[in-house]
């Protein structure tokens, strides 16, 4: 026999075997043979997948056990008020009246939430105050050209004079107006997203705008103070104890644009925190260093050098470090890597800590490659983390490394990243354990709140007071606080905690029979 032929008679024969072993299923323990076997077998393995849930360790006192069964119940009515038009499933911007209209939203305002750990000063409050009062206040103007590199149409600015033709008084504009309130309603929708947004064709670009027109005003420096402010005010009425804001520090602006320096601006957080603290001892604030991802390498080095300033000078209240922009149409965290590992230098000799805080994998691309960096660079938390899911071995170190993830649901949504939040990945990351924090990103620009967050958490991901609790420590124990703040802000929670158990039992019906 030839060399050839046996070669054919062995690919004949060794190949179809190869195929048929490979198609053979994966061994796994015999079918149960009876009924009751199976129903056993059947329970070991769900109580073997519940034990690797985030909140598996939590036990429930009596009293939390039967808040949960009226909140479980609660939540079979909301799924019957609301058949054939599930809120979360919905775009938030078009569902927003049902959500509102909810008997849960009451509960989610009162639950203690703990921290929030992922939002931007700018974007937390209510806008509207922004149009009542401080559009109304003198030298007040805005911008009715059309949109260049300076300024979009409907930027609002303050001036002693104007830069030119196309910026209006608005308080002309308004008396011009056919009908006031109307023009006062169109300006509150040129500055937040709404339901006449969702058709357009990128609502990334309509959410720049937004910024781009509101950030004169609020940081205009008879204003800025009492709308930080408002700011801190909004997070306290969600029933937030700590707030953790990435800010760019920039300062108050004066009627000339010049802005007064980022001592300036901590000194007004200072400012503001003391006052809120009048009423609420136990609220902490601190503050990321934020700057756009979209700047050039060497001013993200002046960012960080600055920022590594205000971290030595004011390390109770800075804490580290970001960049913000949308992901996929701004540099990679890679781009900037000299830079980062220049600022690590810098930390280490002069004996600080320097954390990062990345916004990371905020994106719908496959090839999405921050999560990189953010391990690497040991970023302490992970803004957004959406590409985790087209990363699995980083997902896994993201578990075993305990990086907290801070999931923004609502903001994934109206920004088109996660159309229906059923579909959410920081549901598979907290059945597999992975350490997760809910944060509601930019509410006011979104009209939204901190407890519309809760509310989709609960309906969409199917969770129990339990996961609920979990959620709400996490943010304390995830939080850039330190270990003796921590362990204060837990204790006064816990006490807020059982108190709104108390007003949980007696506030909701009991559960069906």
């Amino acid at each position: 026999m030839t060399k050839k032929r046996w070669q054919r008679i062995l690919f004949a024969v060794v190949v179809p075997v190869f195929f048929l072993v490979s198609c053979v299923g994966p061994a796994g323990p015999p079918v149960p043979s009876s009924r009751q076997a199976y129903l056993r077998a059947r329970d070991q393995l769900i109580r073997a997948e519940q034990a690797r849930n985030f909140s598996a360790g939590l036990v429930l006192s009596p009293a939390e056990q039967t808040a949960n069964a009226r909140l479980l119940q609660l939540r079979k009515q909301e799924l019957q008020r609301t058949a054939g038009a599930f809120p979360p499933a919905r775009n938030f911007l078009a569902a927003k009246a049902d959500i509102d209209a909810s008997p849960l939203m009451p509960i989610f305002r009162k639950m203690p939430k703990g921290a929030m750990l992922h939002a931007h000063p700018g974007a937390i409050q209510d806008f509207h105050w922004l149009v009542s009062d401080v559009t109304y206040l003198p030298q007040c103007y805005l911008y009715a050209g059309p949109d260049t590199p300076a300024a979009v149409n409907g930027t609002l600015a303050f001036f002693a004079r104007p830069p030119g033709p196309q910026w209006k008084p608005v308080q002309e504009l308004r008396n011009a107006a056919p009908d006031r309130a109307e023009f006062d309603a169109q300006l509150y929708r040129s500055i937040t997203l709404g339901p006449e947004d969702l058709a357009s064709p990128d609502i990334w670009r309509q959410f720049e705008k937004c910024w781009s027109r509101v950030d004169a005003i609020e940081n205009y420096a008879p204003v800025a103070r009492e709308f930080a402010r408002r700011e801190v005010e909004a997070a306290v009425a969600e029933n937030v104890q700590v707030l953790e804001l990435r800010a760019s520090l920039c300062g108050p602006l004066d009627l000339a644009g010049r802005a007064a320096g980022r001592d300036a601006a901590i000194a007004q957080w200072r400012a503001v925190l003391a006052e809120v603290r009048q009423q609420h001892p136990e609220f902490q604030l601190k503050l990321i260093v934020s700057h756009e991802r979209v700047a050039a390498p060497r001013q993200v080095g002046n960012y960080l050098r600055e920022a590594l300033r205000l971290r030595k000078q004011y390390p109770d209240l800075v804490v580290g470090f970001d960049l913000v922009n949308e992901e996929d149409r701004s540099h990679a965290l890679i781009d900037f890597l000299d830079e980062w590992l220049a600022a690590n230098r810098e930390a280490q000799a002069a004996g600080i800590t320097f954390p990062y805080f990345f916004h990371a994998g905020e994106s719908n691309r496959a090839d999405n490659a921050n999560l990189y960096e953010a391990l690497l660079l040991h970023s302490q938390r992970i803004g957004h983390g959406l590409a985790l899911a087209k990363h699995p071995l980083l997902l896994e170190q993201v578990r075993d490394r305990q990086i907290a993830v801070e999931a923004c649901p609502i903001s994934n949504q109206v920004l088109g990243y996660v159309p229906d939040l059923r579909t959410h990945p920081a549901l598979f990351w907290l059945r597999d354990g992975v350490p997760v924090t809910l944060n509601p990103d930019d509410p006011g620009m979104m009209q939204a709140t901190f407890s519309h967050d809760f509310y989709a958490a609960f309906m969409a991901w199917d969770l129990d007071l339990a996961d609920l609790k979990q959620l709400a420590l996490n943010s304390l124990r995830y939080s850039s606080l330190n270990a003796n703040e921590k362990a204060r802000a837990i204790a006064a929670w816990t006490v807020r905690w059982n108190a709104f158990i108390v007003w949980l039992n007696t506030q909701t019906p009991p559960p069906a029979r």
